[in-house]
């Protein structure tokens, strides 16, 4: 019985974390016109999210996106840019990436939770949010944002300007080594790393990394 208890507690107390998630809107991607490659498509309506503390997330109609961008070193590992399973995540993640509305922690953590929210499973979702961690564009201060348009408690842009900015090191020997150590530890150690523990080792790996180790000097914690 203590251990059903125990159980029951843990399954409330997850369901509660995730009782505000949800998706806005529908999903739909186009052809860009263009683009006669074929490699990027156009979003064809307003798209959304709402993450776990209430807060609104929106890729706007004629964004266009390369999918997940997952390198192609890590394609054998995770999967392509047009994997359906990760595009929910991507999409708003390229977004605000893009236009720096919000700090770059808070960007990477909603991509972390719109992968669980999208059925991804937790080893999948722990090295790509790992990897977007050591990897992606970062910068110091979010631009002024504007509200949404589906999404309530939501903000985006389409301009402003960061103090401070990185752009994405994926292509670095160093990084795409880290990130298939991480992946291969985890797969021998299938345990559910919450997001914080991934942010730990993340930074804790990479202690040159001053957006990683910098507080909220370099980007700030995930807040409402």
């Amino acid at each position: 019985m203590r251990i059903l208890m125990c159980i029951l507690v843990l399954i409330g107390a997850f369901c509660a974390s995730s009782a505000n998630a949800e998706f806005k809107g529908h999903l739909s991607l186009g052809p860009n016109p263009k683009d006669e490659t074929g490699a990027t498509k156009v979003l064809l309506s307003d798209f959304g999210y709402i993450d776990p503390n209430g807060l609104g997330w929106e890729a706007s109609k004629g964004d266009i996106t390369d999918g997940a961008s997952i390198p192609k070193i890590f394609h054998p590992l995770i999967g392509d840019n047009w994997t359906f399973e990760y595009l929910k995540a991507a999409i708003i993640h390229d977004h605000y990436c893009v236009r720096e509305a919000r700090s770059w922690r808070q960007t990477n953590r909603v991509f972390f939770d719109i992968l669980i929210e999208s059925g991804v499973d937790r080893i999948r979702s722990a090295a790509m949010y790992y990897a977007v961690l050591v990897g992606s564009h970062k910068w110091k201060q979010p631009a002024p944002g504007i509200n949404c348009k589906i999404t309530k408690n939501c903000i985006k842009t389409v301009g402003g300007e960061t103090l401070i900015s990185r752009p994405p090191v994926y292509d670095d020997p160093k990084i795409a080594a880290d990130v298939q150590n991480f992946h291969a530890s985890i797969e021998a150690n299938p345990s559910a790393l919450s997001a914080e523990e991934i942010e730990a080792l993340a930074a804790q790996r990479n202690p040159g990394d001053v957006f990683l180790n910098g507080g909220s000097g370099a980007g700030g914690l995930p807040t409402k």
